[in-house]
């Protein structure tokens, strides 16, 4: 098989597979919706609001990345390859974390400030868009928000790279790295998809691909997804008043 063919059929048998991550999206809703049915009839009591909060909103947010992780074994096996095959983790020296990570928050700050200025266009326009942080509930205590730290920005940083840095980048990038790094970043655009955080995610797969095939180093793209999502989860719970 020549190196075309054998690029496109890797393609065609990952983006095949994730198109079935709607389905665990939907899985996902499911659990959200039900948990707390479940919950009633196998206690005989309704769900207080703290209970709700884990069962309606963390175990979807636990699941579906977990699951998505574990889905994306199945095209390397199909593709005849281990995760060790695909997963590059050299050494990584002090100077790799003081390029990349600036990089990252200097990325992070222009293209969100170019996309609210896009945002603040539309919205006097009357084109007005849902936001998504009106979806993510308002945790009460400690625990709750930590259990929704650990959803919103470790077990996202963890899994998503593997989907779309190892396994999309290392079946890929042997035959064409920067093809390799433009169809993951669609992919995880497109992954996240609300008009707010597609373009966004584009660019951060941009970023976040180059650290891993440069750095050749699963640790950095894992941190600054992790420092990304950190900012975004602090932003969004902390500086923001809420109605």
């Amino acid at each position: 098989m020549d190196l075309k063919k054998l690029f496109t059929h890797r393609v065609n048998v990952i983006f095949g597979f994730g198109c079935l991550m709607p389905i665990l999206s939907i899985a996902a809703s499911y659990i959200s919706s039900y948990a707390g049915l479940l919950y009633t009839l196998i206690t005989g009591n309704e769900p207080g609001s703290g209970t709700e909060f884990w069962l309606t909103f963390i175990l979807p947010q636990f699941f579906y990345p977990i699951a998505s992780a574990l889905l994306f074994l199945i095209p390397l096996n199909i593709l005849h390859l281990k995760p060790s095959d695909a997963i590059e983790d050299k050494k990584s020296s002090p100077s790799q974390y003081l390029i990349y990570i600036p990089m990252l928050m200097l990325f992070s700050y222009v293209l969100t400030f170019s996309l609210n200025i896009i945002f603040i266009y539309l919205e006097a326009i009357g084109i007005k868009l849902p936001t998504v942080e009106a979806l993510i509930p308002q945790p009460n205590n400690a625990l709750e928000i930590l259990g929704l730290l650990f959803v919103m920005t470790v077990l996202p940083a963890l899994c998503e790279e593997f989907i779309y840095r190892v396994v999309f980048l290392g079946v890929l990038s042997p035959i064409s790295k920067n093809a390799a790094i433009l169809l993951s970043a669609i992919a995880f655009g497109l992954m996240h998809a609300t008009i707010q955080q597609i373009p966004f995610a584009f660019g951060l797969g941009i970023i976040l691909g180059y650290a891993y095939i440069t750095t050749q180093n699963y640790r950095i793209p894992v941190l600054m997804h992790f420092i990304n999502n950190f900012i975004s989860f602090f932003n969004s719970n902390f500086c923001t008043i809420r109605s």
